[in-house]
């Protein structure tokens, strides 16, 4: 078995005005609409990862005379030794991928000197069926037809070191070959091309032809003699073809000296203008055509030679040099086709886009919103139809057609919605106008929704369409990897879809993965602004942008793609999460007050008073009595006054509502957790007394405890020390005198101000805490509130991600890191952080307090290995630092009530997901760590089980 080798294809468009001749930068000068090709090979995963790009110089750099460098990812198939013993060739490719460029230009091999001409295919499939099922390797089909073809063409694969290269990317297959002749391989593509039983095998592909830049001379030009060239010559600003002649004619003046040995081509060159150049219409100013072999155009080209960007006159006449192959064919036998395209299909999609195109029309210009919007849409619509047509588009329509029908589906919902008033709320004026401001606000929040798909999907769909074989010449793609990593963004789309459909919500929620213009993982819910009702009744469009450079850390882009999947979908069981939230938030409460009223401080007074001098063993006795009796009476007390809370009308009254709508995050917050509702509540009800008189009787209680220790204690020593007896009688009456007062009090109903202002004073603090002298500057409660809900909400995304993909702790935490390499930024220390980073890890891996040696050095291991991988994690130690110091944070006694309901609520809910949804996914996870340094063939198993994934959508359609 075979260890994994990646090779990236970079075709490269110089820059119009080159001054320089860009030979150099490339390995095969090629001829067509780009100018050069560059191969090279990568033997690790990560390397395929936009980084490993920037170290091979591979991406458009400013100083380079490239304007455009366009690159498919592929890999070596896990299949190559039986490919190789049929006659295919992989051994050269790795030593021309692997060779370095300036070595490549001065160490030429026998067979480059042989074969100087290479061809590169660029081929779909038209049916994925065909591929097999392990698609790390070359199927079984297109390996057939080649040597069908090739047979058939009278030619030996071997000869032309043909090698098939599965890709990553839009394209399935990069076939490559390597000959003297390029009749031959014209001829096997013509092959491939046509229609067998049962099916149409390629439905699309796009050929280059070049020469080894370093080698093209050694070709024997007379077997490419059917091999035409023409020239395609934008001039220069101010230059016209009479300049460009009269330049040539001075350039064959000069002598032989200075044309080294071509003057008769540029002679005949000469000669050939006069009959074949041709003024033009469109970007080209004229036109050359040459209907003889290769050798006058190698000749040309060749280093200081005029058509060479280094030479002078290239540098004075010629913007740009475009070159277009043609070849003969020499017999062409009639071929008749049962095959019909049914259009049936595709003529109903445009009808039913045209009519919502008609429709969202009329509606913008009834609204008086820009009707550009509408224009803008229909646009990448016919983006879509135009590359949906093609025969191999069975992803495309699934993933980019069910984006679609959910934007229409929900846009057509809120546009039809009408403006006419209820029945219920006619001649109410106030609920007239507040009913006509809620449409017209959802009016305005549809067409941002539409500028959103359009700024989101817009350069998707047109990346894909520059990356099929029908449109890949044209404009630098936006986000490159859109194109050259196709599969995994259709792949982690149809995982996201599978997910929502195991959780039955496909008829509401539609995901697609996109990838660039973001530097982490980021969910855009383009109708966020529904209503829980509303939410029913449309399917939402969620959209989950993926970092270019994410695509390819597989393992840690599943955990953070279904992390955010789990904020849209899921039995989370809002109405539970909601008790737990108003549980959490009375935990804390009630624990500040009792801290505060029967504080450590106060026991120490107590302390004091009851030992009044004595010490030793009578002391130590009172000490550990009390201290026993306080701790026992204040966990009482914070019981009692948590009780209370919890059962306070305000919360208490919401949960009649048995819908889920109602416990909805932001429904909740607006009814009952902002603090304007608690404190409007608090002056209409009796919480605050209610709190008052169970620390009254908490605080007889604990008095009177007190006093009977004491009085034991009198007993005890009264006849062996009779100093002792006194200081402790003088006690006794201490405690008695204050017990009689508290029992007084709670008797007799009279108020105890200090006490009634303390709590008064305390939901005054909590809901707006005095800061710096001035009043309300921060809602405290608010934030108490928020930091509690979000945990939830963030713990709920995290441990369900978890428990689908049993991933382990170190891969949790590395996974924060991947994308945000600053610490500040992947763990804040702020509470709703510390909440959540103390609740997973304690929930999901039993870690409490601090990480450990352990895990700790397994997080260290794991960086060291993706290092040799090559791939560089940062600020490791300072991230153990910080998740150290969040979770000492989480062990606060004062946060101990909502740590627990966190932990309650997370672990209620997660049972459930342990045992029943999509089990396929830990096989999936497990199976994508892309391993280099594991057993060999271990990354061809990952790459087989992504494009299995995208390999779905098929029977998706």
């Amino acid at each position: 078995m075979n260890k994994f080798k990646g090779i990236l294809f970079t075709l490269k468009k110089r820059i119009e005005n080159i001054s320089e001749n860009d030979n150099d930068y490339y390995k095969y000068l090629v001829m067509g609409y780009y100018d050069g090709l560059e191969i090279n090979t990568v033997d690790q995963w990560y390397k395929m990862r936009p980084r490993g790009l920037r170290e091979l110089n591979l991406q458009v750099d400013i100083s380079s005379p490239f304007v455009d460098q366009y690159t498919m990812r592929a890999f070596f198939p896990e299949n190559r030794d039986e490919l190789e013993n049929c006659g295919f060739d992989y051994e050269i490719w790795d030593k021309i991928g692997d060779t370095g460029l300036e070595e490549f230009r001065k160490d030429v091999i026998d067979e480059r000197k042989k074969n100087p001409y290479i061809c590169m295919s660029a081929l779909n499939i038209a049916d994925p069926l065909v591929l097999g099922d392990n698609l790390s390797s070359v199927s079984e089909i297109l390996k057939s037809r080649l040597i069908e073809s090739a047979e058939n063409s009278d030619v030996l694969l071997s000869e032309l070191h043909c090698a098939v290269f599965p890709s990553i990317g839009y394209i399935d297959y990069i076939v490559l070959f390597l000959t003297d002749d390029l009749n031959k391989v014209s001829r096997i593509l013509s092959g491939l091309r046509k229609e067998t039983n049962p099916r149409t095998l390629i439905s699309g592909i796009y050929s280059v032809c070049g020469m080894d830049s370093a080698n093209a001379s050694c070709a024997d030009t007379e077997k490419c003699s059917d091999v035409q060239i023409a020239l395609y010559i934008n001039l220069r600003e101010g230059i016209s073809i009479g300049n460009f002649i009269q330049g040539l004619d001075d350039e064959i003046d000069k002598g032989e000296e200075h044309l080294t040995g071509y003057r008769e081509e540029l002679v005949h060159l000469r000669t050939e203008l006069k009959e074949n150049v041709y003024l033009t219409f469109g970007y080209s100013d004229s036109m050359i055509v040459l209907y003889k072999s290769l050798s006058i155009y190698k000749q040309l080209y060749a280093e200081n030679h005029i058509l060479n960007p280094g030479h002078e006159f290239y540098k004075k006449y010629i913007a740009n040099l475009r070159t277009s192959v043609r070849i003969k064919e020499k017999e062409i036998t009639p071929e008749s086709t049962g095959r019909m395209p049914d259009a049936s299909e595709f003529d109903a999609k445009c009808l039913r886009y045209d009519e919502f195109i008609q429709q969202y029309s009329f509606f913008l210009e009834r609204n008086n919103f820009p009707v550009r919007t509408a224009i803008g849409l229909k646009q990448i619509m016919k983006n879509y139809l135009n590359i949906s047509s093609l025969t191999r588009s069975f992803d495309i329509e699934t993933v980019v057609g069910g984006a679609f029908s959910a934007l229409v589906n929900a846009v057509t919902y809120y546009i039809n919605k009408s403006v006419e008033l209820p029945d219920e709320i006619r001649g109410n004026e106030e609920e007239e106008e507040l009913y006509l401001v809620k449409i017209k606000n959802e009016y305005t929040q549809t067409v941002e929704a539409v500028k959103l798909f359009k700024e989101n999907i817009g350069d998707f769909i047109a990346d894909l369409m520059r990356s099929d074989c029908a449109f890949i010449e044209g404009n630098t793609l936006s986000h490159p990897a859109i194109g050259s990593a196709t599969k995994l963004l259709f792949a982690y789309t149809e995982l996201l879809n599978r997910l929502t459909l195991e959780y039955k919500e496909d008829d509401r929620i539609q995901f697609i993965a996109i990838s660039g213009g973001c530097d982490k993982i980021e969910s855009v819910d383009l109708f966020s602004f529904a209503s829980p009702g509303e939410i029913e009744k449309i399917k939402k469009l969620i959209i989950i942008s993926i970092p270019e450079m994410s695509l390819y850390d597989v393992q840690g882009t599943l955990f953070r793609i279904l992390h955010e999947c789990m904020h849209f979908i899921g039995d989370r069981d809002r109405k539970k999460r909601y008790r737990y939230i108003i549980n959490a938030l009375s935990e804390y409460m009630a624990h500040d007050i009792t801290s505060m009223r029967f504080s450590e401080r106060s026991l120490k007074k107590y302390i004091e008073c009851a030992a009044n001098g004595c010490d030793g063993e009578i002391y130590v006795e009172i000490s550990e009595k009390f201290r026993k009796n306080f701790a026992r009476i204040t966990a009482s007390a914070k019981r009692d006054i948590q009780q209370i809370i919890v059962n306070h009308k305000l919360y208490q009254d919401y949960l009649k509502h048995s819908s889920d709508i109602y416990y909805h995050r932001e429904v909740v917050f607006f009814r009952v957790l902002r603090f304007e509702c608690l404190a409007d509540s608090l002056a209409s009800d009796g919480l605050v007394h209610d709190i008052y008189e169970i620390l009254c009787k908490k605080r007889v209680e604990l008095l009177e405890s007190f006093t009977d220790i004491l009085n034991c204690l009198y007993e005890k020593e009264k006849h062996n020390n009779i100093d002792r007896a006194y200081r402790l009688r003088t006690s006794i009456r201490q405690f008695s005198l204050q017990l009689c007062r508290c029992r007084h009090l709670l008797e007799e109903g009279e108020c105890d101000r200090i006490e009634i202002k303390f709590v008064e004073d305390y939901f005054e603090s909590f809901l707006y805490r005095e800061k710096g002298g001035t009043i309300k500057l921060e809602q405290f409660y608010t934030e108490i509130a928020d930091s509690v809900v979000s945990a939830m909400v963030e713990c709920y995304s995290d441990c369900t991600a978890i428990v689908l993909t049993e991933m382990p702790a170190e891969d949790f935490l590395l996974s924060f890191m991947y994308e945000l390499w600053d610490v500040d930024q992947a763990f804040p220390s702020n509470l709703s952080d510390s909440l959540r980073m103390g609740a997973d890890l304690k929930v999901m891996y039993g870690i409490k307090g601090c990480l450990g040696e352990e895990l700790e050095a397994k997080i260290i291991k794991k960086v060291n290995k993706k290092k040799e991988e090559g791939y560089v994690y940062r600020h490791i130690p300072e991230m153990i630092e910080r998740i150290n110091f969040l979770l000492s944070q989480y062990q606060n006694e004062k946060f101990s009530g909502i740590a627990k309901n966190i932990e309650g609520y997370i672990r209620e809910i997660c049972i459930y997901q342990r045992q029943t949804v999509y089990s396929g996914l830990k096989e999936m996870y497990r199976k994508c760590a892309f391993d280099d340094d594991s057993k060999v063939g271990y990354v061809y198993a990952s790459i087989s089980a992504m494009l299995c994934k995208w390999k779905e959508l098929r029977e998706a359609k």
